[in-house]
């Protein structure tokens, strides 16, 4: 029922559904294909249209690891026009954590545009929020964003540092008094 919802011409009834499978996690596992589909499905309202991929993007996220089948649309999220899509597909690909490990490299692209400070150099890369990438790499477990997150963790922007920072942590790196 809830799945053949998400297909509904009414965008706030797919809307809905996805936040319910999202609640359910890993145990709506057979929903990941149709809400894989939702990311490309046509909008009623572009209002309710975006809020219904972001609660299918968030959706999979919640579920783990049962959504590693999704990991190539969430990458390609990542470059979406709305930032919010382009944050919650780094949460969902944090959340897969290690079976994410594909989308490291547009992470990490990702962090580091975030850390440019020309406005309309950014406004064209369009990259996720820094800090939901860091935490994402963090969660993600690759010892290949270590240098990017160093370069992160004394970033202008704090929750981006910070977040670098937790990721670092949960990488297992340790500064010593060279990498200061």
């Amino acid at each position: 029922m809830l799945i053949e919802s998400l297909k509904d011409e009414s965008d706030d009834v797919g809307l809905l559904a996805a936040l319910a499978l999202g609640e359910i996690g890993p145990d709506a596992r057979d929903a990941v294909p149709a809400l894989i589909k939702v990311y490309n499905s046509p909008w009623s309202d572009i209002i309710s249209g975006r809020q219904k991929v972001d609660a299918a993007i968030w959706a999979l996220g919640r579920m783990g690891p049962a959504a590693k089948r999704a990991v190539p649309m969430l990458i390609r999220a990542l470059n979406d026009f709305w930032w919010q899509t382009r944050d919650t597909a780094a949460e969902a690909l944090g959340e897969l954590g290690p079976d994410a490990r594909d989308a490291v490299h547009a992470l990490i692209r990702g962090l580091r545009h975030s850390m440019v400070a020309d406005l309309r150099r950014l406004i064209r890369l369009r990259p996720p929020s820094g800090h939901v990438a860091a935490e994402a790499l963090g969660k993600i477990g690759s010892k290949k964003a270590i240098p990017i997150l160093l370069k992160a963790s004394k970033c202008d922007d704090e929750k981006t540092r910070r977040a670098a920072t937790t990721a670092l942590e949960r990488l297992g790196y340790k500064r010593t008094s060279r990498s200061k």
